[in-house]
């Protein structure tokens, strides 16, 4: 009797043990994020560049001045967990396509294979080529310019303080000091386009700064 009842108490901590296990799976799995707010070409974006603060504004549909602090705290949530995942997925790939000749160093598996200095330099070229593919994607969204800011700069006389402040927060996001228009041109005596234009340049080149930055880690995490 004593050990019937030992054998079920086993058992039932087994199947706990089983229960507890799948429902840590299932938490993991919910929280993965999948374009929350159903905007797929933005998300697709958003995976190629999370830290893309435009994009985000872009994403939630005002920008991040006009944001709830839950909206804000979403923003990060999910800019976090793309990151990561963006970050594991290049490694993988970095992985995977530097690695793809390594294989078992015995004699019988590389008997009647081609040696490691064999392989051919199109094959190297081959992998180059998409790593370098896979990485011109990313800079490729990163340094987009979302479709509502185009959207805005076709009126400047009406959204032209939306624009300048929409540039202080992309400026502020990378660690620089932005001086607005009027602080600069208290007369607004500059043209409004001119400086729309030298904006945008700047913040594009903060942007290849930024990626280049992520690139690195990237390789450098994947060694």
């Amino acid at each position: 009797m004593h050990i019937r009842i030992h054998c079920l108490l086993k058992n039932c901590s087994v199947a706990l043990m089983l229960v507890i296990t799948l429902l840590v799976d299932l938490q993991a799995f919910a929280s993965v994020i999948s374009d929350p707010l159903e905007k797929p070409q933005l998300w697709q974006k958003l995976k190629e560049a999370p830290t893309d603060s435009l994009l985000w504004s872009s994403y939630i549909g005002k920008p991040w001045v006009a944001m709830t602090i839950q909206e804000k705290e979403k923003v990060e949530e999910w800019k976090s967990q793309l990151t990561e995942e963006l970050i594991s997925n290049s490694k993988e790939v970095y992985a995977g396509e530097t690695k793809a000749k390594a294989v078992d160093d015995s004699p019988e598996a590389w008997e009647g294979m081609p040696s490691q200095e064999q392989i051919t330099a199109s094959e190297q070229i081959q992998i180059g080529k998409e790593l370098k593919e896979h990485f011109k994607a990313i800079e490729s969204a990163m340094l987009s310019e979302p479709d509502y800011i185009a959207e805005l700069k076709r009126n400047l006389t009406v959204n032209f303080v939306i624009l300048d402040a929409t540039y202080r927060e992309e400026f502020e996001a990378y660690g620089v000091n932005y001086r607005g228009y009027y602080e600069v041109y208290p007369e607004g005596n500059y043209p409004q386009e001119k400086w729309i234009a030298e904006k945008s340049s700047q913040l594009r080149l903060y942007k290849k700064s930024e990626f280049e930055k992520m690139k690195a880690e990237m390789l450098r995490t994947a060694n």
